[in-house]
């Protein structure tokens, strides 16, 4: 019986202990982050990549457009579609993978 009593007993003093949270400031935490050195000279390093993502997706989208003509009699305009939105998307990846990459390989470790 006395086993069953300090169960019960332990039980109630774990969930006092549970019901205590701290308060995360999400803003205080980003703005923290965002205001470290590290990450400051990694975004700046990653900058001209961003903007060749940006630049990439629509590129992409207006060569193929272009090329849509040698392809019409073979292909179906639904799956010319689907195909060039894959491949935009393959390099914008591509584009955002190597400037991580270039990023957290040229930033000082701590």
């Amino acid at each position: 019986m006395a086993f069953i009593k300090n169960f019960i007993l332990s039980k109630t003093t774990q969930q006092s202990h549970e019901s205590v949270t701290r308060e995360v400031n999400l803003g205080e935490e980003v703005r923290r982050l965002m205001h470290r050195e590290d990450i400051a000279e990694a975004i700046e390093a990653a900058s001209p990549f961003l903007l060749a993502a940006t630049v990439a997706w629509p590129t992409v989208w207006l060569a193929r457009g272009l090329d849509w003509h040698t392809k019409r009699g073979k292909e179906t305009l639904p799956l010319y579609i689907r195909k060039t939105f894959f491949v935009a998307k393959g390099t914008q990846l591509t584009v955002l993978l190597l400037g991580l990459l270039y990023a957290v390989s040229t930033t000082p470790k701590r």
